[in-house]
């Protein structure tokens, strides 16, 4: 049996449920594996987290000072 037929009867058999335990149960798999998605990064994603750990070990970094001096001089009516 294939993925797409698995899913359809998975799909039917879960239509038929009526023991609110089985839905919740299925829920938490549900927010279980929502939760795991979070940490698949896309290519563009993993590679900027590449680039920033270089900048990193090259010590191409600035303080949290520095930036925020930065920031206030350029914007003051933020701040």
């Amino acid at each position: 049996m294939d993925i797409k037929e698995e899913k359809i009867n998975l799909i039917y058999w879960l239509s038929n449920i009526n023991d609110t335990k089985v839905i919740n149960q299925i829920k938490a798999i549900q927010l279980e594996n929502e939760a795991l998605d979070i940490y698949h990064l896309s290519s563009d994603e993993k590679r900027a987290i590449e680039k920033g750990l270089k900048q990193i070990e090259e010590g191409k970094v600035k303080s949290h000072h520095t930036v925020m001096g930065t920031i206030k001089a350029t914007f003051p009516t933020l701040f």
